[in-house]
């Protein structure tokens, strides 16, 4: 009969130990405070990495709606994955090209992002200015 316990508890402490595991490892994966980011995200040749504010840029990718109502917002998705944000004008240009390709021009605004606990997120690239070239 103790053996039929002990197999149990060690058969409890065992599956413990596997749902736990992963969740351990991951505070102690990244330190404090550090930023996520993609591979590309921080390559030169990358134009998110490279953008300043002011810039006029060339920017391929997806037209996407993102956020819930009534905080949404019209974004272009580029190949790395990155969010292009839309001014309102732009989001009125692009809105017919939803879920569709395009290429667009425009000027480059960085709006710094800060969560409520303080955490510094990477600075939101807007495109102001926008024309559709095709």
């Amino acid at each position: 009969m103790k053996n039929n316990y002990f197999a149990v508890f060690i058969l409890v402490a065992a599956m413990l130990i596997l749902v736990l595991s992963p969740a351990l490892a991951f505070g102690k994966a990244e330190a404090k405070g550090k930023k996520k980011t993609s591979p590309g995200a921080n390559s030169l040749s990358s134009p998110w990495a490279r953008a300043e504010a002011g810039e006029i840029i060339l920017v391929a990718g997806t037209v996407r709606l993102v956020g819930n109502e009534p905080l949404t917002a019209l974004v272009l998705t580029d190949a790395d994955g990155k969010d292009w944000y839309l001014d309102e004008e732009g989001k009125k240009l692009l809105m017919p090209f939803l879920q569709k390709p395009a290429l667009v021009r425009g000027k480059v605004a960085l709006k710094e992002m800060i969560l409520a606990n303080g955490t510094i997120l990477e600075s939101r690239r807007i495109l102001t200015e926008v024309e559709i070239v095709r």
